[in-house]
């Protein structure tokens, strides 16, 4: 089944008619970028990369969200630049702490994300996303 990725429009109405519009406050960028529409349930933590593995090894932001990509079944692949034509994520990470930002880049080059859990998914911009998390960042190719 292919996965559906949103407009920040179509996200909100979703999830505003399927779960009512508080609901959107359950659902983090890692939840908006991947496509998640159902809200975030404590007991199974779905929208935080988690710092250790099944086994409780240490394991890098870059890993965990890897590993969240393929249970969602969604195929990726490092990328060094992005290009029109194609849908990518963008990984940002404080590799001290659980803290992660993840944007996602449309084919047609526009810029996503949810920035906190209690805001609605916006557009934004490079230079707003440098502003805000940095200019480091894994780049990701989301194979359709």
């Amino acid at each position: 089944m292919k996965r559906t990725f949103f407009a920040p429009e179509d996200y909100c109405r979703i999830v505003s008619k399927l779960y009512g519009k508080e609901r959107l406050a359950g659902l983090n960028c890692l939840a908006y970028a991947l496509g998640d529409i159902r809200p975030y349930s404590k007991e199974h933590n779905e929208y935080n990369l988690g710092r250790q593995n099944v086994l409780g090894h240490s394991q890098t932001i870059e890993t965990a969200f890897e590993w969240e990509c393929k249970k969602r079944s969604i195929s990726i692949k490092p990328a060094q630049k992005a290009e029109l034509g194609h849908r990518y994520f963008r990984l940002y990470g404080w590799f001290d702490d659980d803290n992660f930002h993840i944007a996602r880049q449309e084919p047609d080059g526009t810029l996503v994300h949810k920035l906190g859990w209690r805001l609605a998914p916006t557009t934004t911009s490079d230079e707003a996303l440098t502003e805000e998390f940095g200019d480091t960042y894994k780049l990701y190719l989301i194979i359709e």
